[in-house]
């Protein structure tokens, strides 16, 4: 399930949607995110609230993440 993501929610977005993909979780190499997150240029800040909670409210939907999967992105099930 993709969650839509608007061009005025998110800095750094050029088109007027972007979606994510909540059905797949990649961990990025310790290395890697801190290189990526050092780039001020790189770097666009935290993500909304809102949209954090379209994201957790997908992925508590949709089902498709293991346990563990869930437990890294923060997403807390209700009925656990």
């Amino acid at each position: 399930m993709a969650v839509t993501i608007a061009n005025f929610e998110c800095h750094g977005l050029y088109k007027a949607d972007s979606y994510v993909d909540t059905t797949d979780v990649r961990v990025m190499p310790a290395d890697e995110w801190d290189a990526a997150v050092a780039k001020p240029d790189k770097n666009k800040g935290q993500l909304l609230s809102a949209v954090k909670a379209r994201c957790q409210g997908a992925i508590k939907g949709h089902g498709q993440l293991t346990s563990e999967q869930r437990q890294l992105l923060g997403v807390i099930d209700d009925d656990c």
